[in-house]
């Protein structure tokens, strides 16, 4: 990813500096996090674990708040394509260096998201807008499901829309895992709503790395440490996968040299046990 703009202007912006500490950090860290046309996931469970991996009191309440704050400033402009929620800061080709041919997520349409919200620039305060002109709505409170306002028609946008259907195989990722992580703990077959909710969320994260669980759990199995087969930690299952994608995925670039695995200690290959509520 190239290296990001931020001007000065930022220091003497009245928008800018009406941020609250949080939301002014959020923006910070945007900048870095989007891809080359200003465009990225504005889903609060990615965000957390992309912009603060670190920061363990940063919650996904507070992103979605943070996030609506920035948009209701004009600082960024939410929308959504097939029901997955995305960001853009306004104007962005105008600060920024857009080196790649393409973009990684959807562009914002009219259709798409409504007009824009603002002209603002970073660092500089918006311009007045018309205060009939239709706005993008705010992230819903988390566990509701997005409103049809400020989309299309406005006679028929009151309302909640239907969720998008879950089209994730959640057997399938159970099964790939026990095919190719053979010398860890066999996941139960019932699957948990806690389960699924980590395997959508890893989902998610190995798109933004255009990968697979196949290629994840392979990673793994071919770690002597993560594995287990090195036998210095066997506390490695699927719930450990499902968390760390990050980590493992950085690991797919570093390419370490081709060495044999060690031997496991007699009777290791008996596997332990995973309750299924990681």
């Amino acid at each position: 990813m190239p290296n990001r703009i931020i001007k000065e202007t930022i220091r003497t912006s009245k928008t800018i500096n009406d941020m609250t500490d949080f939301q002014f950090r959020l923006w910070t860290y945007l900048i870095a996090y989007v891809d080359d046309y200003g465009r990225g996931s504005a889903d609060p469970e990615l965000i957390k674990g992309l912009v603060f991996p670190r920061r363990k009191r940063v919650t996904e309440k507070d992103i979605g708040e943070a996030l609506a704050g920035l948009a209701g400033m004009g600082c960024i402009n939410l929308y959504e394509v097939d029901g997955e929620s995305y960001l853009y800061f306004p104007k962005w080709s105008e600060h920024q260096r857009i080196q790649t041919k393409k973009s990684k997520f959807p562009e914002p349409t009219i259709d798409k998201c409504g007009p824009p919200q603002s002209t603002v620039k970073h660092g500089d305060p918006p311009l007045e807008s018309n205060p009939n002109t239709n706005t993008i709505p705010p992230l819903p409170p988390q566990g509701e499901a997005p409103t049809a306002q400020g989309v299309g028609d406005g006679a028929q946008g009151a309302g909640k829309a239907n969720p998008p259907e879950d089209k994730t195989d959640y057997a399938r990722v159970i099964a790939l895992f026990s095919e190719i992580c053979k010398t860890l703990p066999t996941p139960p077959e019932q699957i948990s709503d806690k389960r699924k909710k980590k395997i959508k969320a890893a989902g998610k994260l190995l798109t933004l790395y255009a990968s697979t669980f196949t290629e994840l759990f392979q990673i793994v199995d071919t770690d002597p440490h993560w594995s287990g087969r090195s036998g210095a930690w066997d506390r490695c299952d699927l719930n450990w996968v499902l968390s760390n994608v990050e980590k493992i995925m950085e690991k797919r670039n570093k390419k370490p040299a081709q060495t044999q695995p060690e031997p496991r200690p007699l009777g290791a290959e008996v596997r332990r046990v995973d309750d299924g509520y990681g």
